[in-house]
């Protein structure tokens, strides 16, 4: 069995400036936060993501943020709500059911 290769720290550095880099150039930071228009872009990017995103293939929330123009924080702290709100949906739908059988 071979070994992995060590990467330098030279080569570690490199990666790192890259990724940097990378949130910089996709950081959209020329809109008003909380307006309108961000939130637009942020929606127009997520549209684009999925339309060119390979199904099967999991993404990241750095590579999330970089099509939204937002950033990684942001992205979970959407997901974290989206399912917070579909676990509500979920429990409130079962206690319509609950309260249902108990009346019936």
């Amino acid at each position: 069995m071979t070994r992995p290769r060590v990467r330098s720290s030279d080569e570690r550095v490199a990666d790192y400036a890259r990724q940097v880099r990378r949130r910089e150039e996709t950081r959209d930071d020329s809109l008003v936060r909380n307006s309108r228009a961000r939130f637009d872009r942020a929606a127009l990017g997520l549209e684009l993501l999925m339309m060119r995103a390979i199904p099967g293939n999991a993404l990241t929330d750095d590579d999330i943020a970089c099509w939204m123009g937002i950033t990684a924080a942001a992205v979970s702290a959407e997901v974290r709500k989206a399912l917070r709100h579909a676990n509500n949906v979920i429990r409130f739908k079962d206690q319509g059911k609950l309260l249902r059988e108990l009346r019936g």
